[in-house]
């Protein structure tokens, strides 16, 4: 059994607290989705400055590639996230984004051979089990 330190657990809370409010000012903001693109400052100031310090060439291609489809998903993300906070409510939307991740595995372990551990499992089901409990509870479609 793994032990977790008050430190480590207040690290968590203390990111999960920053991502709610972080979120929470993007749906405050008169644009959502042009406060999200205020996220690509500061990767794009460290891609530039990135070849200061470590020669493209010295990065493997796979990495690039790794990179790039990263890149692609991630800018993905902050468009539909910030699509959905435009029209939908906070409490709505929030859950349904934070538990998206459950569903990677149905696309990881076919197309990815990707494999996963009973526990692995158990947090994916509880968080596709609470998504759902909650959208029972309130009766909305979403």
């Amino acid at each position: 059994m793994v032990h977790v330190t008050a430190f480590e657990i207040s690290l968590v809370l203390s990111s999960a607290l920053l991502h709610a409010l972080w979120s929470a000012s993007i749906k405050g903001s008169r644009s959502p989705l042009g406060f999200n693109l205020l996220q690509l400052a500061p990767p794009l100031v460290a891609a530039c400055l990135l070849p200061i310090w470590i020669s493209p060439a010295a990065i493997p291609l796979e990495v690039w590639g790794i990179v790039a489809g990263t890149g692609i998903f991630h800018g993905l993300y902050f468009y539909w996230f910030a699509r959905a906070l435009e029209t939908g409510a906070l409490s709505v939307v929030y859950p349904i984004a934070r538990s998206a991740p459950a569903f990677l595995p149905l696309v990881a372990i076919p197309l990815l051979g990707e494999t996963l551990s009973l526990r692995g499992g158990a947090t994916d089901s509880r968080r596709g089990g609470s998504h759902a409990a909650r959208r029972a509870a309130s009766g909305s479609p979403c």
